[in-house]
């Protein structure tokens, strides 16, 4: 899948210029976009925490000038806008602010994220600057809220799109109705597992690694497949003294298969899990595949035909997704954190990028309802 990178419409032509007019007010930002990114850069996937009172009032004073919604306790507002310069240019990036308790949590599009305590930690100017912008623009969204649609750069905005439109190759669906055909004949088929021991589970996934890992597996017994390729954590189900004894196998997954490990993580995954292949059990008397991230989508499938091929009791409930996926006809999120990192594009202004923009479905950008003049909370 390609990396894209920031795009704007091939005839997207900016109307507003630095120091805009518009019914006749005047706005000259004061700071620019290179200085947002810089100082509010997410470090490790965690938010900024700044600890100073000077800076939460400005953010209480924002927060103060329009209703907020309510979620679980804490208070909302979504969307203000900080007015910046890029590229000579008058832009907007839209924020969200949440309450909780007594802290607010600024979330600045797909730039990072603010912690915002009371304190006396000395932060830089631009913190308290920028909720001040944020304040001075406010007359000008109450007078013309419309502006945002054309002040708002595409590559700060969310949306989604269709897989097909960014991969590379795509199953084709005639394939795609062949195995969930196919699949549909073992559930009615109807087949039933009332026990098993270690070695009829090390067996079946065998199957599995052998679907995908092919040649890598030759010479190797299913047991060595596992060691090489599962997670690692398997909770002492590798030290059943008798691989052949249903009785001990049942007796672990009874007592022992829930230690917090994940001894049927097939394929190890470091972001979610990867491939999961859970045992029959007399609540459920068959094997059941599944995955925890759609970069296994292609792996986990091979795995479902293997298992049909071998005919073997399984239930398969991310099949559906998977094939939705691989056929191309799964929504991708744009600019904002999808299901996993391969479901997540981000959009910029790469021209090679640019035929993209026709299929991308954007959001609709959003706005603060404000108090009327005078009124606060």
């Amino acid at each position: 899948m390609r990396d894209l990178r920031k795009v704007y419409p091939k005839n997207y032509k900016p109307n507003l210029s630095y120091g805009v007019i518009m019914d006749r007010v005047r706005f000259k930002p004061r700071l620019n976009y290179n200085e947002a990114l810089y100082y509010l850069e997410i470090h490790g996937f965690r938010a900024r925490v700044l600890k100073n009172t000077r800076v939460y009032e400005m953010v209480k004073k924002l927060t103060s000038c329009a209703y907020p919604e309510k979620l679980y306790g804490d208070l909302i507002w979504e969307d203000f806008y900080l007015p910046v310069k890029l590229y000579g240019k008058l832009r907007l990036i839209p924020f969200t602010i949440r309450k909780y308790k007594q802290i607010f949590f600024v979330f600045f599009s797909t730039l990072g994220v603010l912690e915002m305590r009371r304190g006396k930690e000395r932060v830089e100017k631009f913190y308290e600057e920028l909720f001040r912008e944020s304040i001075k623009f406010i007359p000008i969204l109450k007078k013309e809220s419309q502006i945002i649609e054309r002040l708002v750069p595409y590559h700060l905005r969310k949306g989604k799109i269709k897989a097909k439109h960014v991969m590379e190759d795509v199953m084709p669906k005639e394939e795609a109705e062949r195995i969930e055909e196919r699949y549909e004949r073992i559930i009615k088929r109807g087949e039933k597992v009332e026990g098993i021991s270690l070695t009829d589970y090390l067996r079946v996934a065998g199957i599995c690694y052998k679907s995908v890992f092919k040649k890598k597996t030759k010479g190797m017994k299913p047991i060595d497949m596992y060691k090489r390729w599962a997670d690692g954590r398997d909770c002492g189900m590798l030290e059943i003294k008798d691989r052949e004894s249903e009785e001990e196998f049942m007796e672990w997954l009874k007592t022992k298969a829930h230690c917090g490990g994940h001894p049927f993580e097939i394929i190890f995954s470091w972001t979610r899990h990867g491939i999961l292949l859970y045992p029959p059990s007399p609540e459920r008397p068959h094997f059941v595949i599944g995955f925890g991230n759609y970069a296994y989508a292609e792996s986990y499938t091979a795995m479902v035909k293997a298992l049909i091929r071998h005919k073997i009791a399984f239930r398969a409930p991310d099949l559906g997704n998977a094939l939705e996926f691989l056929t191309g006809e799964k929504y991708l999120s744009v600019n904002e954190h999808g299901d996993d990192f391969i479901t997540t594009i981000y959009y910029s202004h790469h021209p090679s990028e640019r035929k993209l923009f026709k299929h991308i479905k954007w959001d609709d950008l959003k706005l603060v309802k404000f108090f009327p003049a005078g009124n606060k909370l």
